[in-house]
């Protein structure tokens, strides 16, 4: 049963940027309602984040604070963690790429990067996603013995360059 789930999130960016909006667009109005709800489908839920960062960065700022706080979850996987981290920082480099330099986002005090005023600079929140992501993808590419989480971490920035 969970198949689409993962479908529509994997679907998506793929579908995005071959061009192919309207079934982006589909696959978003689809998979989000599927997952929201559900810590297990962290990672996937990091595919929304960037898709709204290409088309609107309104929602994907306004998404984040809902989603980071499952990331400190010890219950989360690490492949969970790593996916999410990656999606989060290449969110961030996307939209600082395309202007955005700080934000007003409602934080938990048990985010890292936590201010009482909940403004926020991007690089911040960037550094702190790559650094996890950079952080757990090395850790499984040791035991792995390859470089396959870090080439995806480097991959899903270069991306946006």
């Amino acid at each position: 049963a969970e198949v689409p789930h993962y479908t529509y999130g994997h679907l998506l960016m793929a579908a995005y940027y071959a061009g192919d909006i309207d079934n982006a667009s589909e696959f978003e109005k689809k998979g989000y309602k599927k997952i929201y709800k559900n810590m297990e489908f962290l990672g996937i839920i990091g595919d929304f984040l960037m898709y709204y960062a290409y088309t609107d960065a309104g929602k994907a700022l306004e998404r984040y604070p809902k989603f980071v706080p499952w990331s400190f979850n010890n219950f989360t996987t690490h492949l969970r963690k790593f996916d999410f981290a990656v999606s989060a920082a290449a969110m961030f480099k996307k939209l600082m790429k395309d202007g955005t330099q700080s934000a007003k986002l409602p934080l938990t005090k048990e985010h890292p990067a936590y201010h009482a005023d909940d403004t926020y600079s991007l690089q911040e929140l960037f550094d702190y996603h790559y650094k996890i992501a950079e952080d757990i993808g090395s850790k499984l590419d040791k035991r792995n013995q390859n470089t396959g989480f870090i080439d995806k971490l480097k991959a899903k920035l270069d991306r946006i360059a």
